[in-house]
């Protein structure tokens, strides 16, 4: 008890939370740890074995740690007593530490072994901020805007379910009186993006998303995860994802089907029509939004490279591929570039257009003095159109892990 109370206390100093700890018969200790903080997976592997090395008794012979993320295991480390005290006597380097005990697939803690330490992960956290949106090329001006304050509880409930949910408060806005229809090049595809202003002109308070995620790590590298709610302002539904990403691959492959209903914009309703423009009429018909994909993603890391190719039916019902480039810096700084290919057909002063754009992800820990693994995101379409796109439905299975297993050079 003792020793468990000064684990918990200790990685809790190094910004590491200790929520399981079990006992086998043979001497095996297994723990689950959260990180909370640090970004690198290097930094959270180093800080964990030079607590385990100063701090584990010798009637230990083993000590397995699982990491855990969203409700779900992402790897683990299986660290054997003698090597930790090698490596505190400084007989042996931490490189040659990793090499004898690398990263691997997760597993559930040995059956028959006996609790040591479990607590409950939190059920109510609070995030308060202010948001800016931005809109460009209105004929009534070039730059419109929307200053809102956004607060997102989130937490588990049982201990294993994760929930989100997000209300938005408009406090100042230009675009009150902009038309929410392109009359110049309008879409004649299913408006399932090119009607999104409606959304943010419609209520001083709305509840933008609120959902529920429940996550599965299957072994040998298989996760998998369901979700259902509101999964943005537009749409809500429910939403699976199979993933294949092995802690010792630098791909993954995945696979992802969402049914969407569309929300009114007014409201927490939803409809089953969609406006469409027909020779610069607009009408209405059925809608049901299904979105399936296979994903998938490889990492250059020498460059520090992320591609992702999504391949599959989008929103619009309109087929074909998305291929997208991420680039990690040292810093945190992640900027990304995307191409969609559809046959949706989509036209803009009478050339065809293909959905593009980019987008960046800046750390909070850019400007303080401690380490951070929120970020503050940006993305911006050449055109917001109608084609290629992608509703959100939950948090995406291969984004967990790959934060957790981020290796930067």
């Amino acid at each position: 008890a003792d020793f468990i109370n000064e684990l918990g206390f200790t990685l809790g100093e190094q910004g590491l939370d200790l929520y399981q700890a079990y006992m086998t018969q043979d001497g095996e200790l297994w723990i689950k740890i959260i990180n909370n903080m640090y970004r690198e997976e290097r930094i959270v592997r180093d800080r964990i074995q030079r607590v385990l090395a100063a701090i584990t008794p010798s009637n230990i012979r083993k000590v397995t740690v699982m990491i855990e993320a969203d409700g779900v295991l992402s790897q683990g480390y299986h660290f054997r007593t003698e090597d930790l005290y090698h490596y505190r006597e400084g007989s042996i380097t931490g490189y040659e530490l990793s090499a004898l005990a690398p990263m691997s697939n997760s597993q559930y803690r040995p059956s028959g072994a006996e609790t040591l330490f479990k607590r409950k992960k939190e059920v109510w956290l609070f995030t308060f901020r202010p948001r800016l949106q931005t809109f460009f090329g209105s004929s009534k001006g070039k730059i419109k805007y929307n200053v809102s304050l956004i607060a997102a509880p989130e937490g588990y409930l049982f201990d294993n379910i994760y929930y989100s949910a997000q209300v938005g408060y408009s406090i100042r806005s230009s675009m009150q009186h902009l038309g929410h229809v392109d009359k110049i090049n309008p879409s004649h595809l299913p408006n399932v993006r090119t009607d999104t202003i409606k959304y943010y002109q419609s209520n001083t308070f709305s509840l933008e998303l609120a959902y529920l995620q429940k996550s599965w790590h299957l072994g040998r590298g298989f996760f998998y995860r369901l979700a259902a709610g509101y999964f943005e302002p537009a749409y809500g539904g429910g939403a699976t994802e199979l993933l294949y990403y092995s802690a010792h691959a630098n791909w993954a492959i995945g696979i992802e089907e969402a049914t969407l209903w569309k929300r009114r914009y007014k409201g927490l309703g939803f409809t089953d029509k969609i406006r469409i423009d027909r020779g610069h009429i607009v009408h209405h018909q059925h809608f049901l939004g299904i979105q399936y994909f296979l994903n998938f993603y490889y990492t250059l890391t020498p460059w520090n490279l992320d591609c992702k190719i999504t391949a599959g039916q989008f929103l619009a019902k309109d087929l074909g591929a998305r291929f997208e480039i991420n680039r990690w810096f040292q810093s945190g700084l992640q900027v990304s570039l995307w191409y969609t290919i559809t046959n949706g057909h989509d036209r803009v002063n009478r050339r065809t257009y293909f959905d593009k754009g980019f987008a960046f992800n800046l750390p909070h820990d850019f400007f303080f003095r401690q380490s951070s693994r929120t970020y503050i995101g940006y993305a911006m379409s050449a055109w917001l159109r109608d084609i290629g796109a992608i509703a959100d439905n939950g948090k995406s299975l291969y984004n967990t892990i790959r934060l957790e297993r981020l290796k930067l050079k």
